[in-house]
C-alpha cells in the first residue's frame, strides 16, 4: 500500500497517461462470462434477463445475481469431488463471500453445509430454511455468546480457532456437545495477497503447527472429553496453484497419525478450506476437476496406513462472485488532453471496496451494446481519491446516462459494503431464467438515520 510520504515521490496511476496495467478484458469480446449474453438489439442479458429493464425497474447501483450460475458453479465441486472421494467428500459454501438469505435458499437443496463466521450469517442461514446441523461456525475470537449458541446446537460444528478459544470451549456448558475440527496454521502461505493468505505462521489464525501447538491442543481437547471430529486448514484465498492443497493434505495426515499415536484414535475429517481462484480479469481459474484430482493423488501418498478420512473443502468466491454483476448509470466525465479520461459512475468503493482495499481487477462492458474502444479509468462517485474501480479499461466512448456492467462481483461486495458519505448501500435482485426478483432493497436516507439520535442535552 502507498503511504503519504510515497505518494510524495510516485506517480499515482491515475496521473499516468494510458499506463500499461493489467485491468480489464475488452468490452465486445465474445468471451463473456457464464450466464451473460447479449441480445439480438445489444443488450446485455444476464440469465437470460435485460440488464436494461433491470436498471429502469431497480435503480442503479444494482448487485445483480443469478441463481442458475451458482448453482452451476457449486455442482462443480460438488461433483468433482464426489467422483474422487465419493461419499467421503464434504463439500461447504464458506457464506462470507455472500452471506444472503436468497443465495441461501438459491443452493439448500445441494449437498452442501455452509461455514458461516458469525451469528448473524448463522441467522440469515437459518431464515433460508437451512437446517442447523448443516452449518458449521468458524472464525477467530468468536464471543462467547456465540460460542454458547453453538454449544446449545445452534449450528452443527464448531472450527476452534486457538488455545484460548478452546479453552473457553473447554469451561463451557455444551448441552448439545456439537463436533469440533481444531483450525492449524501448517505454515504454508499460497502465492497471493498478503491479505487473503492464511495459512502462514504467526497469523491471526489457527493453532501453529510446526511449533506443535496443534498437536498440544487436539490432546488438550481430546482429555477436556471435547469432541473432536478432525482438523481444518485453510490456506487463503484466489489459490492458482493446486500443488499447495497437495501439500497441506500430507501436513494434515501427519498430524492425524501424531495424535493416533498418543491416543489410539483416528480423527475422522481432514477439511483443507477454499480459496479456489476465481479468473477476474487475468488470472488462472483453478479447476474443480483438477484441484479433486491432486487432492485424491496426495492422499494416496499421505494416508499410508491410515483409514481414508473424509476430505472437505469450502469454496465461497468461487462459487459467489461468477453469480453476480453489478450495473452502474454512468455521470460525468473528465478529459483533459494528454490524460487518460476519467469517467465516473453512481457507485464504487461503498458498493464495491475490494479494488480499494487490495487493487482487485474487474471485467466490464457497456450494456447497450458495443462501439470504437477507449481506454478510460472508472470512478465511483465517493470523496476519495482511491475510490477507483477499474484502471486502464477498454470500453466503448461512455457517455452520461449510459448503463456500465461489472463483471464477478458476486463476492465480498455486498457484504463489505458501506454507507461512506452517507450514501444508502444499492439494492440485489436475483435473477433465474428468465425471471427476477428484489430480494434486498435499496436503502434510503431514513435507513441511514435509523438508531441515531441526540444527546439529551443537544435537544432544545
Amino acid at each position: 500500500m502507498l503511504t503519504e510520504r510515497a505518494f510524495a515521490v510516485t506517480i499515482h496511476p491515475m496521473q499516468r497517461e494510458s499506463a500499461p496495467v493489467r485491468q480489464a478484458a475488452p468490452a465486445g469480446v465474445s468471451d463473456f462470462p457464464e450466464g451473460v449474453s447479449r441480445g439480438p438489439d445489444g443488450v446485455l442479458c444476464f440469465s437470460g434477463v435485460r440488464l436494461t429493464e433491470l436498471a429502469e425497474r431497480y435503480g442503479t447501483p444494482l448487485l445483480v445475481l443469478s441463481e442458475d450460475v451458482a448453482r452451476a458453479a457449486a455442482l462443480r465441486f460438488i461433483d468433482a469431488f464426489r467422483r474422487a472421494f465419493g461419499p467421503r467428500a464434504s463439500v461447504s459454501y464458506a457464506a462470507k463471500a455472500l452471506a444472503l438469505p436468497a443465495f441461501f435458499r438459491a443452493l439448500a437443496d445441494l449437498d452442501l453445509s455452509f461455514d458461516v463466521v458469525s451469528a448473524g450469517e448463522a441467522a440469515a442461514a437459518r431464515f433460508a430454511g437451512i437446517a442447523p446441523e448443516r452449518l458449521r461456525l468458524h472464525g477467530n475470537n468468536k464471543p462467547d455468546a456465540e460460542l454458547r449458541m453453538a454449544a446449545a446446537g445452534g449450528v452443527g460444528q464448531v472450527v476452534i480457532d486457538n488455545p484460548e478459544e478452546l479453552e473457553r470451549w473447554i469451561a463451557m456448558p455444551r448441552p448439545a456437545e456439537p463436533p469440533v475440527l481444531l483450525r492449524v496454521a501448517p505454515g504454508l502461505s499460497p502465492d497471493t495477497h498478503e491479505y487473503i493468505s492464511t495459512g502462514g505462521r504467526g497469523g491471526k489464525f489457527g493453532f501453529d503447527g510446526p511449533s506443535g501447538e496443534a498437536l498440544r491442543g487436539l490432546l488438550r481437547a481430546y482429555a477436556a472429553g471435547v469432541r473432536v471430529a478432525g482438523l481444518h486448514a485453510h490456506l487463503g484465498s484466489q489459490i492458482e496453484d493446486v500443488s499447495i492443497y497437495a501439500a497441506s493434505l500430507s501436513y494434515l495426515y501427519d498430524l492425524r497419525r501424531h495424535f493416533h499415536e498418543r491416543t489410539g484414535v483416528w480423527l475422522e475429517e481432514l477439511n483443507i478450506g477454499g480459496g479456489p481462484a476465481y479468473r477476474y480479469t487475468e488470472e488462472r481459474a483453478l479447476d474443480a476437476e483438477a484441484w479433486a484430482a491432486e487432492v485424491a493423488r496426495a492422499e494416496r501418498e499421505a494416508a499410508a496406513g491410515q483409514p481414508p478420512a473424509r476430505i472437505g473443502i469450502e469454496p465461497g468466491r468461487a462459487i459467489a462472485a461468477p453469480a453476480g454483476l453489478t450495473v452502474y448509470t454512468v455521470g460525468d466525465a473528465h478529459r483533459v488532453p494528454g490524460f487518460t479520461p476519467v469517467v465516473a459512475v453512481d457507485g464504487g468503493m461503498g458498493d464495491n471496496i475490494r479494488p480499494a482495499l487490495y487493487h482487485a481487477r474487474y471485467g466490464a462492458a457497456r450494456v447497450e451494446g458495443e462501439g470504437p474502444v477507449e481506454v478510460c479509468h472508472i470512478v465511483g462517485r465517493y470523496c476519495e481519491s482511491g475510490d477507483v474501480l477499474i484502471t486502464n479499461a477498454r470500453l466503448p466512448r461512455l457517455r452520461r446516462g449510459d448503463r456500465l456492467a461489472v463483471f464477478g462481483t458476486g463476492a465480498y461486495t455486498f457484504p463489505m459494503s458501506m454507507r461512506y458519505n452517507g450514501v444508502p448501500r444499492p439494492a440485489v435482485v436475483l435473477v433465474r431464467g428468465g425471471e427476477h426478483a428484489c430480494v434486498c432493497e435499496r436503502e434510503t436516507e431514513e435507513d441511514l438515520l435509523r438508531g441515531q439520535r441526540l444527546a439529551p442535552w443537544q435537544v432544545p
